[in-house]
């Protein structure tokens, strides 16, 4: 039953999510990869707009009914089977169907290391994947407007749209095709991409900003038919945006709607210069914690030897803005971005674009986050960049043989630490066998002073793993302290609070739960989590594939060299009237 709805959710995933886009542009004269890109981003657009449009008909406080959503889906499908014949000749195009391949990998790899993961954890990361799946619990389940979002958020501190990192690549690639070939309804599409990501994480803000500023200061006046552009892409991104920021306005008002956010509540808390908080974020970010002050790496000692490699790799990797991109492959990608800035400076105005636009998203990305993190902040807002940097990476091949060797190297190193041991401490669960995660203690919390063992894991884990089944664990508890008559009036106490805030936060949705939140990787696992070890295989063929396809694409670079080097050799021998350079084997 589950691998049934795991592909029918797939199936709906592929249908809904391109289906509705390209039966509205696939007439356009685009490239098949922006058909592509651009039937996915208008497909998520009109799936958040059509949500939206059934959550505001559905009665408040009643869950939203399925044969709404069974609606949308069917649509979806129909407008696919509508323009199959366009489907196919899109999927005639080599660009079309190679990206489609890496959109299938990705994919698959994604829902192996999901079949994996029973707990979220790493370094101090603590509650962040539990409030947004109670931020969607609030949308399906048509919640009152003043429930409380745990970890003390309101509800506009996020808005609740598509993913940021998607739609920001999309914008960007879109406004500079807008760029060059004057196109009025590019440009549209790439602020309305950009808007998009807003919806999703106020993070898109610092790019929507630089691109609206370049957009007014550097190429408006050249625009043909430039105001008529102006006033399109001002009612497309200002209507779009208006279904989030005016519903928001209109019940919590605009302070809520405006101040809420994390940003603008951290750096109101914040004691010391905003300026000085600024320029230690950015040095931060970008030089590794383990080489500046390798002292805040102690607080992720206080666990087993796995678990404190595993966040040290973490803290490495998650945010710092240049080895985010790999242990080898964040300095290529500088290296290569030097190199390619140069060119592109001495060709026109595009290198002059990104030698402007980099420094503004780091900066204004950094700035606009609003706490102090001497760990650095670069998962926040700089992922895109990173991905820029990934994608700079792949467009380069082929590499020189020596430095395709390192880049092969890195990806071991960082699959090896950042990924797999990672996602590997992120299955672990309570067993018959052992015990990863301590229970509750008498008074209502994790034992003051656990036994540390090599599968120990850090307190944020813990948490984290509380979280996750606070209301069966206090269950458990209350019923094991009326089991044996205890006296523990403090522990009573925290265990009822603990019970209630099922109703003030989720309304009863754990107690209707089993008390827990379930993950795809408790179903995977199995009994005695063999399921899990499957998948784990799986995840390591699926890189030593990777790894071997670069080994074999090496491999072909060493040949063609020699190659190439014989040709010389025998060009350089006739020229001088010497016979031919002949091989031993000959």
């Amino acid at each position: 039953m589950l691998a049934l709805e795991l592909l029918l959710a797939i199936a709906l995933l592929l249908v809904c999510g391109f289906a509705p886009g390209f039966f509205l542009i696939r007439h356009l004269r685009w490239s098949p990869v922006e058909k592509l890109c651009g039937s996915i981003g208008t497909s998520f657009a009109l799936l958040y707009l059509a949500f939206g449009t059934i959550y505001h008909l559905s009665p408040a406080g009643a869950e939203i009914q399925p044969k709404y959503f069974a609606l949308v889906s069917v649509t979806s499908l129909a407008l696919g089977l509508a323009v199959w014949r366009d489907v196919v000749r899109l999927l005639g195009s080599f660009r079309a169907r190679q990206a489609l391949a890496g959109f299938f990998f990705l994919l698959i790899w994604t829902l192996l290391t999901l079949g994996m993961i029973r707990n979220y954890s790493g370094a101090n990361w603590y509650g962040d994947w539990l409030e947004h799946f109670q931020r969607s619990l609030f949308f399906l389940h048509h919640f009152p407007t003043d429930t409380p979002i745990i970890l003390g958020y309101q509800l506009p501190a996020r808005p609740p749209a598509m993913n940021q990192l998607a739609a920001f690549v999309l914008g960007l690639g879109f406004y500079l095709a807008a760029w060059r070939k004057n196109d009025l309804l590019r440009m549209t599409v790439a602020f309305g991409a950009l808007s998009a990501g807003l919806l999703a994480h106020y993070s898109a803000g610092p790019y929507l900003l630089f691109l609206t500023l370049h957009y007014l200061l550097r190429i408006f006046a050249k625009r043909p038919r430039r105001w008529r552009e102006l006033a399109t892409m001002g009612a497309v991104c200002g209507l779009l945006l208006a279904t989030w920021f005016g519903w928001s306005m209109a019940l919590y008002g605009t302070h809520v709607t405006f101040a809420s956010n994390s940003s603008v509540a951290s750096s109101q808390r914040y004691p010391g210069s905003n300026l000085t908080k600024m320029a230690a974020n950015v040095i931060d970010s970008i030089a590794p914690v383990v080489l500046r002050n390798h002292f805040l790496l102690d607080d992720f000692d206080h666990q087993g030897l796995a678990g404190a490699i595993r966040d040290d790799a973490f803290v490495f990797y998650q945010t710092n803005v240049v080895f985010g991109m790999g242990l080898i492959g964040g300095p290529v990608v500088l290296w290569l971005l030097s190199r390619v800035l140069y060119r592109r400076l001495r060709s026109g105005p595009e290198g002059t674009f990104w030698l402007a636009m980099i420094p503004f998203c780091l900066v204004v990305g950094i700035a606009s986050t609003g706490e102090r993190d001497p760990l650095g902040k670069a998962h926040l807002t700089l992922l895109p960049l990173e991905i820029l940097g990934l994608s700079l990476l792949a467009s380069t091949f082929p590499l020189r043989r020596a430095l395709l060797t390192l880049v092969v190297a890195g990806c071991l190193i960082d699959f090896s630490f950042g990924i797999f041991l990672h996602v590997h401490l992120e299955s672990l669960e309570n067993s018959p066998q052992r015990t990863i995660f301590p229970g509750l203690s008498i008074v209502g919390g994790k034992e003051p002073d656990p036994v540390l063992t090599a599968d120990s894991l850090s307190g944020a884990a813990w948490d984290n793993w509380f979280l996750k089944h606070e209301y069966a664990l206090n269950i458990e508890k209350l019923a094991e302290l009326n089991r044996h008559h205890l006296d523990a009036t403090v522990g009573l106490v925290q265990i009822q609070k603990s019970l209630q805030e099922d109703e003030l936060y989720w309304h009863g949705w754990y107690a209707r739960n089993n008390g827990t939140v379930g993950f795809l990787g408790d179903h995977t696992a199995g009994e005695s989590g063999g399921g899990t070890t499957v998948l784990a295989c799986l995840l390591v063929v699926l890189m030593l594939g990777l790894v071997g396809l670069m080994l074999k694409y090496l491999a072909t670079l060493s040949s063609v060299g020699v190659a190439q080097a014989r040709t010389k050799l025998s060009s350089r021998s006739r020229c001088r009237g010497e016979p031919a350079w002949r091989s031993p084997e000959i």
